[in-house]
């Protein structure tokens, strides 16, 4: 949808918060009545077992990462809530 507006082929679009602070010179943004019980959630894990390939310790480090204060920081900039 969001392509749609940039384009100019729809007036407006319901998208992601994140999704208009990446498009912030093109498209203006309106923001609608809200509940805080309105969340999307983006679970994060290092998982590991039967059928996981790849590194855990560097699965736990992105993990680690995206907790820190330079993940929530860079989550921020992005236009996504810190978690």
């Amino acid at each position: 949808m969001l392509g749609k507006v940039e384009q100019g082929e729809a007036d407006a679009g319901l998208v992601y918060a994140s999704d208009v602070a990446s498009a912030a010179d093109r498209v203006e943004q309106v923001d609608a009545l809200a509940s805080e019980d309105d969340v999307t959630r983006y679970p994060i894990a290092a998982l590991t077992g039967p059928g996981r390939s790849g590194e855990p310790a560097l699965a736990r480090q992105w993990v680690e990462l995206v907790l820190s204060e330079r993940g929530r920081r860079a989550l921020s900039d992005a236009g996504f809530g810190v978690p």
